[in-house]
């Protein structure tokens, strides 16, 4: 479960925000691009995709990803890209966008790489990240 993850970058206190199950807080980065998350899932699975779910503010939604990159490793050091993309359309349905992989695949370290937001700014806002299993 996500209560044994551990994120390893960035390391601040706020990153945990996108593993507490509650789309009301969120992570908010204003540091440029691309932007790491990484997670160590404290143990192997195997996963068939992932979930991204943007900031879900009422008034100002901030850091809205549109492009990204995600990788695996077993070690926390060989990383592998398995999927990489525009979450088309996200800024006027920020709602949970769901990336199925073309095979299941063994991992204990995940990283997003955001690569560009909708509104061209250097800021990254996330919710909630969760894998697939």
């Amino acid at each position: 479960t996500s209560r044994k993850w551990k994120i390893v970058s960035p390391d601040t206190v706020a990153a945990s925000q996108i593993l507490d199950g509650n789309k009301k807080t969120m992570l908010w980065l204003d540091k440029g691009f691309p932007v790491d998350i990484v997670i160590d899932m404290a143990e192997n699975n195997i996963i068939s995709g992932f979930r991204y779910l943007p900031d879900q503010g009422d008034y100002f939604l901030r850091g809205i990803i549109t492009h990204y990159e995600f990788a695996v490793t077993m070690d926390g050091k060989e990383w592998t890209n398995v999927s990489s993309g525009e979450f088309s359309n996200i800024a006027n349905n920020p709602l949970w966008q769901v990336v199925k992989f073309d095979k299941k695949i063994q991992t204990r370290f995940i990283r997003f790489r955001a690569i560009r937001n909708s509104k061209g700014w250097g800021d990254f806002g996330c919710a909630e990240l969760d894998v697939q299993k």
